[in-house]
């Protein structure tokens, strides 16, 4: 199991705020904290399906030699995948 929360400032602190990585946060905490409007929802539901795509390519470019480091962009993915299980992206 993940450490959701020191995945979150992880990536805040490691990252910069136009990274893809950090904008998972962002779209992470404002679908979790329940403050956006039903268009909000499908455009930021939007912009992460997105995104997920594009760092599933990178991670299949950018292997990580050290499986006990996960590099922002895999930490990214689990918090996507933590959103998907939550039912947040159906």
């Amino acid at each position: 199991m993940f450490d959701l929360e020191a995945i979150f400032k992880s990536i805040r602190q490691t990252c910069n705020k136009d990274s893809n990585a950090y904008k998972v946060t962002e779209y992470y905490y404002d679908l979790t904290n329940n403050i956006l409007d039903d268009g909000g929802i499908a455009l930021v539901r939007g912009k992460i399906l997105n995104i997920e795509k594009y760092l599933i390519d990178w991670t299949k470019d950018h292997p990580n030699n050290n499986p006990t480091i996960m590099q922002p962009e895999e930490s990214a993915i689990v918090l996507i995948n933590d959103l998907r299980n939550r039912g947040f992206l159906e």
